[in-house]
């Protein structure tokens, strides 16, 4: 892979069945993956929530991600049952958690949409002001989750609805420089680093699993 291209990895799933995003810039190079031999592609300390379980499917491998971060996102829809067992086990182990409509919830490149995703410059001085307050200071990132929704009330891009189970976040170096974005989006504590988690939304039954690394 050349300089300063990065991955963007999208895999959705409801009960089973595999629809693909493709991104609509024809600048974009896309292949067609296993999503066991994507999961092999990544440290397993960093995709080791993941589900084991998925019958052998196929997803899209989108390279020209030089304006966002790396994400691995695998969504499903559970069975009232698979979801609470889920749930209850998650909540046991999970280091942060979150409500989607958190007013100051601390995304990873948290201007990035899907009408701007190729624009060089996402936000204003002014918006970029935002990164400075308080109440990030003490909060753990999550993922962008435009790829899947693009809901205008939420920073991440989810229905109100989801809540966001932080398993592991670090701030730092953890990849290949070059496959790494530039920070500008991020507060200087957190130009660089990784989150990885598991959204869940109890109405819709539906469960997210994510992993980006900027």
């Amino acid at each position: 892979m050349k300089k300063n291209k990065k991955i963007f990895i999208v895999i959705i799933i409801f009960s089973n069945l595999l629809l693909l995003i493709s991104c609509k810039n024809s600048n974009n190079h896309i292949k067609s993956y296993d999503y066991f031999e994507v999961l092999k592609s990544f440290k397993p300390e960093f995709v080791n929530h993941f589900p084991r379980t998925e019958k052998k499917s196929h997803m899209e491998l989108i390279e020209n991600g030089e304006y966002d971060a790396t994400k691995l996102l695998l969504q499903k829809k559970l069975s009232i049952n698979s979801f609470e067992k889920l749930y209850d086990s998650i909540r046991n182990i999970t280091s942060e958690t979150y409500m989607a409509d958190d007013t100051c919830l601390f995304v990873v490149n948290m201007f990035t949409t899907k009408i701007n995703y190729t624009k060089e410059r996402k936000a204003s001085k002014e918006e970029l002001k935002i990164l400075d307050k308080k109440c990030l200071l003490n909060k753990k990132p999550v993922a962008n989750f435009w790829g899947l929704y693009d809901d205008a009330n939420t920073r991440c891009k989810l229905p109100e609805d989801f809540e966001l189970f932080i398993l592991d976040a670090k701030n730092g170096i953890f990849w290949d420089e070059k496959y790494l974005t530039d920070g500008q989006y991020m507060p200087d504590k957190w130009q660089h680093g990784y989150s990885k988690g598991i959204a869940m939304n109890k109405k819709s039954l539906e469960v997210i699993y994510w992993f980006v690394i900027w």
